[in-house]
Order: structure tokens, then sequence, then C-alpha cells
């Protein structure tokens, strides 16, 4: 017949029983009860190692001997366990960390407000020019429509870029502007050492849910910048788990987080000296103010009477006198 267990014993077992009740249920402290716990129960192990120091006969000797094997059991039961369960509750709440970072960045994409309007300070690296900054404006609506205002490199001349919701469109310094869909503007920047197409505020967002290791950071007291109140922002952050260089290697965001609306994007690429290509960004929200009802359509940003030429596909440039451009 198996002896029954000791008083200390069952103090093990209540405490193995605790911290699986304890993983179906993590919680914030959870690191700190398993501390707790861990530290309890080498104060009890102490308390037991004293009371067999002097066993009086044999048969003491025999009964304590199997005592040992028996509590050392429970030992290597207990701690394989116990490392098992702190683990599980790492894990545990780093799943629920990103969880909380997919939702928090889904009310910034579905946030919305009439007009928004964010300076972009912008450092891009080009072949023998070096690294140049500029300063550029970004107007966004509710409806998915953006204008990007870009003074250009080089003193070639401002550039608009924009989309209407039907197309995408640029209006360059001097020739025909142009339109098309997205690959469009994407190989006409490339062909102008101008920035990737992360131009509208939603493609930054949807691309950082998809593309990157996402986690939300405490909350932060940040001045909104159109008013200069203080309000209560989410940090969100997305490290890249793809390597490729065209995206950020990293992004930040910081949203209000009542109405969802970002305040501030950080985005940050690693580069060499030797390449070409964006360095980093940083988008700030400066104004709710309203825009002409026609603002981003491309006819409002065309100086004087200029054509606009639609293509149908990137391939398209090709055939176009880049001087025109």
């Amino acid at each position: 017949m198996s002896p029954e267990p000791t008083d200390k014993e069952r103090i093990h077992d209540a405490m193995l029983e605790a911290l699986l009740q304890q993983a179906l249920r993590p919680s914030d402290g959870d690191q700190n009860a398993v501390r707790s716990l861990i530290a309890k129960i080498d104060s009890l192990e102490v308390e037991d190692s004293a009371s067999h120091e002097a066993p009086s006969s044999p048969l003491a000797n025999a009964t304590d001997a199997n005592a040992t094997t028996r509590h050392s059991r429970r030992w290597i039961v207990w701690l394989s366990t116990a490392a098992a369960l702190i683990i599980g509750i790492v894990f545990l709440n780093s799943s629920n960390s990103s969880q909380s970072a997919q939702a928090s960045l889904q009310k910034v994409l579905q946030a919305k407000s009439r007009f928004r309007t964010y300076t972009i300070e912008m450092s891009h690296q080009l072949p023998i020019w070096g690294q140049r900054e500029v300063s550029a404006t970004l107007y966004l609506d509710d409806h998915d429509q953006f204008v990007f205002e870009h003074p250009g490199w080089k003193n070639l001349g401002k550039v608009w870029i924009g989309g209407d919701g039907e197309q995408r469109w640029i209006v360059p310094p001097r020739g025909p502007a142009l339109a098309g869909r997205e690959a469009v503007v994407a190989r006409w920047l490339d062909r102008k050492d101008l920035p990737s197409p992360f131009l509208h505020m939603n493609t930054i967002l949807n691309r950082m849910g998809r593309s990157y290791d996402l986690s939300q950071l405490p909350n932060v007291t940040s001045p909104c910048e159109p008013k200069q109140l203080k309000v209560e922002c989410l940090h969100l952050k997305g490290e890249s788990n793809r390597k490729d260089p065209r995206l950020p290697e990293s992004i930040e965001v910081w949203a209000d987080a009542e109405t969802g609306i970002a305040h501030q994007v950080q985005l940050n690429w690693h580069r060499d000296k030797s390449e070409r290509g964006p360095v980093s960004w940083k988008i700030k929200l400066v104004s709710y103010d309203d825009l002409p009802a026609d603002w981003f359509n491309v006819e409002s940003h065309l100086r004087f009477a200029r054509p606009v030429i639609k293509l149908q596909s990137a391939k398209d440039l090709d055939a176009l006198d880049s001087d025109e451009n």
C-alpha cells in the first residue's frame, strides 16, 4: 500500500494545481505569481530538510530514504511542470500582445475624418548626391483619396502625386500629366529617384499589418499638432519580417486612443552608403482644415493647359520621352 502523502506534499500538489489554473487564466501578474510560488516552496524545502537531518534509528533511516526519494520525484515533476507553465504563460502573453496590437491597428485603419494634412520630413539617399532631406505634404480625406506634394530632388521642381479613388496620377514639373494604376506611379517615381509608393496612409498601415511583427507599447500622452492639446495616444511598433529593401525596417505609429486618428508615423529603412532609396520618414498631423472639392483631381494641379496621358500599364512609360517627364 502506498504511504499517505505528507502535509508538505499536499501543499506541493495544491501549488501545482494552482499553477495549472493560473496558466489557463493568464494575467499581467503571472510572472510575479510564479516567482512568489517558487519562493514559497523554497522556504518549505528548507524546513523539510531540517526536519530530516537527524534520524533516530535504522527504521527511521529507511523510512526517511523512501520519503526523500518520493519527495525528489515530486520535485522533478514540479520543476518540469513549472518550467513548462512559465514558458506557456510567456507565449500566451506574447500572443495576446500581438492580437491587441492588431486590434489597435485596425482601429487606426478604420478611423475617419473629413480632411487631414500631414507634413513628411523625408531623408533620401541618392547616388553621387548623398543623403538629402526635404519636407513634403500629404493630404487625405475620408474616401481614400490623397494628394502628395513633393518639392522634387536636384532642383527639378515640384511634383504632385494623387489618387481620386478611380486612378493614380502624377503632375511632373514639365510635360504632360500621367494617369493610370499604382504600378504606373511606382515606375515613374523609381525612374526619378523619388520615394516609393508609400504615399497614402492606409497603404502604410495595411502593409504594416501584413508584413510586420507587431507589438503594442504603453500608451503615451502626446500633443496633437493641430490644436496643441495633449491627448492619450496608442503606440504601435512593427518590425519587418521580410528581407525586402523596399520595405521600411521598422514602422511606429502614434494614434489618438479614442478616435484612432494617426498623429505621427515614423518609418526607418536600413541603407548602406552605396545604396539609393529612402532612409527615414517622419509623418506628423498638422491640420484638419477643409480642402477644395476638386482638390484630389489631377486637373486641380495643372498650372496651365497640359494634356493628361492615361497609361494602361507601367510598360507604357517606356514609350514616352523621359525628357518630357
